[in-house]
């Protein structure tokens, strides 16, 4: 029997069926200015050899600002988190703490400067990829695609951390990440962690995306001129912390002028994230001078 030909339009369509994966963009953020995008965590933490615990609630929030040439997103990071102790006879103990980063964010979550390597899991630079890998100054992680979980909507992907100070503390540090490819967000996550050398501790994370939302063009216009405020603030104050302690005869001018700037810096600063950050700098200002002017005192007598 004659074997059937196949129409060059039939065979056309039939390759380009085979080869779906080849024509979808890889997965990347899709961070636009104006947003604010909010995340939900909570970290349980259990001691291996005692029956002390603690849960960490933690409230994350991005903000972009600006959008630069070269393709990243400039993201203003908030963190507050409140956490509980309870450790058998003693009553439980609670705290709270926040911090503040600005930052880079390139699409495949390369970030500039390198600081927040968990809160923007890298993403493969093209979709058929199964396997890549982020490099560090101090180590790596390795992530693989979970082809089961995922989907047309959804790529799913575990992680894992490889550093040298991971060896030295038998640390662990693993997760996987849900990330919504329409959106350009991860929607969900969770990280396991551990600890067998000094601290013997298991943690487990769960987050999850809350809320995104665009903001007027009055509040981020105002956010982003105060990080700039303050991100020139914090770089200008750690430049004289290091000029003192190259000359400890000089630190005590340095340190005064550097205490001015910042008290300068704060009048221009209005919103709580930043107000809050300067406070505290502000707060540590007088010991830090006090640190200083006895290293002087200490270098003199020893000349």
């Amino acid at each position: 029997m004659r074997p059937r030909l196949i129409s060059l339009a039939a065979l056309l369509i039939l390759l380009l069926g085979s080869l779906p994966s080849l024509a979808q963009e890889p997965p990347k953020y899709k961070l636009e200015v104006g947003q604010e995008i909010q995340y939900q965590s909570v970290e349980d933490l259990q001691a291996l050899r005692s029956t002390d615990a603690s849960r960490e609630q933690i409230a994350q929030t991005w903000w972009v600002i600006h959008r630069n040439k070269d393709g990243s997103s400039q993201v203003v990071f908030l963190e507050a988190s409140k956490r509980t102790e309870a450790s058998p006879g003693h009553e439980r103990q609670t705290s709270q703490s926040q911090f503040v980063r600005i930052y880079d964010v390139y699409p495949d979550g390369r970030v500039a400067p390198d600081m927040g390597r968990f809160d923007f899991p890298r993403l493969p630079t093209d979709r058929t990829q199964m396997t890549w890998r982020a490099e560090y100054a101090d180590g790596r992680i390795d992530y693989a695609m979970l082809p089961a979980q995922s989907s047309a909507k959804e790529f799913v992907f575990k992680y894992e951390e490889h550093s040298l100070d991971s060896e030295i503390d038998a640390t662990t540090r693993s997760g996987t990440v849900h990330f919504d490819l329409d959106r350009g967000l991860p929607v969900a996550s969770t990280m396991d962690f551990t600890q067998d050398f000094g601290f013997h501790v298991k943690m487990t994370t769960s987050t999850r995306l809350k809320l995104v939302e665009m903001k007027g063009p009055a509040f981020t216009e105002q956010l982003a001129r105060e990080a700039q405020v303050y991100s020139d603030a914090v770089h200008k104050y750690q430049q004289a912390e290091t000029l003192a302690e190259r000359d400890y005869a000089k630190g005590d001018a340095i340190l005064k002028q550097a205490g001015d700037d910042l008290r300068k810096a704060r009048f221009q600063i209005t919103l709580p994230m930043f107000a809050t950050e300067l406070d505290k700098m502000l707060s540590r200002h007088d010991r830090i001078v006090k640190y200083y002017r006895q290293e002087a005192q200490h270098v003199a007598g020893l000349i």
